[in-house]
């Protein structure tokens, strides 16, 4: 028996999906924004807000949770034509995924207003941990290339 599978797999909001050497773990909400983690050895949170960037410019943004809020610098890759804006897990993102609620994210446009999207949270330690659990057996410990290299 494998210790993992190679299809879908869903916990709460959240839905594994196995790809390459590693695994994304996504949330979706009701307008298909996305919010998810994808494990390579290392994770990488991403948002899909549906807007466009330019690919490796950094953007300010500011989260909120039950956890608290912060502000970042979210980084834009862009792969099979979805523009993605991409972050280190940290420790705020993290126990945000334990405590469970809402995740919100507001990016501000040139056109002077914010793009928020709210994400929820409901099963996205155990996916998150699952994600990084199927990276680590599939042996990419180290091969940080999810968002260059593969796709959903």
């Amino acid at each position: 028996m494998p210790r993992f599978q190679s299809t879908n797999e869903q916990f709460g909001d959240w839905t594994i999906y196995p790809v390459g050497k590693g695994a994304w773990a996504t949330t979706k909400n009701a307008s298909g924004s996305a919010f998810g983690v994808v494990c390579t050895g290392d994770c990488t949170t991403f948002f899909n807000l549906q807007t466009t960037c330019v690919e490796s410019h950094e953007y300010p943004a500011l989260i909120n949770s039950s956890a608290g809020s912060f502000t970042v610098q979210l980084k834009c890759k862009i792969w099979e034509k979805r523009y993605l804006l991409t972050m280190p897990l940290n420790d705020t993102l993290i126990d945000s995924l334990s405590i469970g609620g809402e995740l919100g994210v507001a990016l501000p446009l040139e056109s002077g207003k914010f793009n928020v999207g709210r994400f929820s949270m409901t099963g996205g330690l155990r996916a998150a941990t699952r994600a990084l659990d199927i990276a680590k057996i599939r042996g990419s410990a180290g091969d940080n290339k999810a968002l260059k290299d593969y796709s959903l």
